[in-house]
């Protein structure tokens, strides 16, 4: 039997190869991740409350805040702290979006160093920031998690790319995997993500206004 609109046998025409549905997976950051990890970071953060309630429109998303994300990523990212990205396949092997990175997740673990002095007033300048604001901001939430050593998550972000496809939770369970056995923190600072961490386990702790009048809710999940 053929097809009305194609000459070919049909079992010629069952041969035929079909579009695969994209599958995710999750997996260490590499230096060479680095670059699309960063604009993963800037591009789902640009309209963060925090964001727009901090820094001024013109440093946002700015090629001096994009210098910024990698290096810090790559200084204190990859040399004190776990950061998980999320590629797509599409089972064919072909593509430029085939193996491309949709989704990041930064966590400290227990006990993990700050960032460098260096890295925090390179931070402050290139987001036209006031020091003593932030450091003051940053106090108020550090007391507002675990007092036992714990994981924190930094900061989780899908791209558009990756929506439907469980990206951000994917990259979530894989952290909370790891941590296994010890408490997680974290600040949540939009009602969608709110709700991804409360079907996670997470609990409210504590909502934290900062000096700009942002709300970040503190959130924790107990050992």
């Amino acid at each position: 039997m053929t097809s009305p609109t194609d000459p070919r046998p049909y079992s010629e025409q069952a041969s035929q190869p079909t579009s695969a549905a994209p599958t995710t997976t999750v997996r260490a950051a590499t230096e060479a991740d680095i670059e699309a990890a960063a604009q993963i970071l800037l591009d789902a953060f640009a309209q963060d409350p925090w964001t727009l309630g901090h820094i001024p429109a013109a440093a946002i998303g700015s090629p001096e805040a994009a210098q910024y994300q990698q290096r810090a990523l790559r200084e204190h990212g990859l040399a004190h702290q776990n950061i998980d990205v999320v590629v797509v396949t599409t089972g064919e092997g072909t593509g430029d979006d085939d193996g491309r990175i949709v989704g990041v997740a930064q966590w400290s673990p227990p006990l993990a160093p700050e960032q460098s002095q260096e890295l925090e007033e390179l931070f402050v300048s290139t987001h036209q920031l006031d020091a003593e604001q932030v450091a003051a901001d940053h106090e108020l939430v550090v007391a507002a998690r675990p007092p036992e050593p714990h994981w924190h998550l930094e900061m989780l972000a899908v791209s558009p790319a990756a929506q439907g496809l469980g990206a951000g939770t994917q990259l979530l369970r894989h952290g909370l995997q790891r941590a296994a056995g010890t408490s997680v923190a974290l600040e949540s600072t939009t009602p969608a993500s709110r709700r991804l961490y409360e079907r996670h386990g997470f609990t409210l702790h504590q909502e934290v206004v900062d000096s700009r009048a942002v709300t970040q809710y503190a959130m924790w999940l107990r050992a």
